[in-house]
């Protein structure tokens, strides 16, 4: 898997009032691999509940919370913050 852009880094918006923050995030790596959503898991092999619990992301992220969640998924270092999906390639950092 890689993050598109020169930088290595993506930032993804979203509305929480329409998007879950789990949801935002299978955009936010699916954008980041320049795939649809629908075809992360077959695109890239992974499947993403295997290395997070996308209901515990959903539940501490809410319009109430002021928490921002850090993450590895393989080669990425993932950021949730607010209404924002930050995701950098831990392999543009060598």
């Amino acid at each position: 898997m890689s993050v598109g852009g020169p930088s290595g880094r993506v930032q993804y918006s979203y509305d929480r009032g329409d998007t879950a923050p789990s949801i935002a995030l299978i955009e936010a790596i699916a954008d980041a691999e320049g795939i649809e959503a629908t075809d992360l898991s077959d695109k890239t092999g992974m499947q993403l509940g295997d290395y997070v619990d996308l209901d515990a992301v959903d539940n501490l992220e809410t319009a109430e919370s002021n928490v921002t969640i850090a993450l590895h998924i393989g080669e990425y270092g993932i950021q949730i913050d607010g209404e924002e999906v930050i995701i950098e390639s831990q392999t543009s950092e060598e």
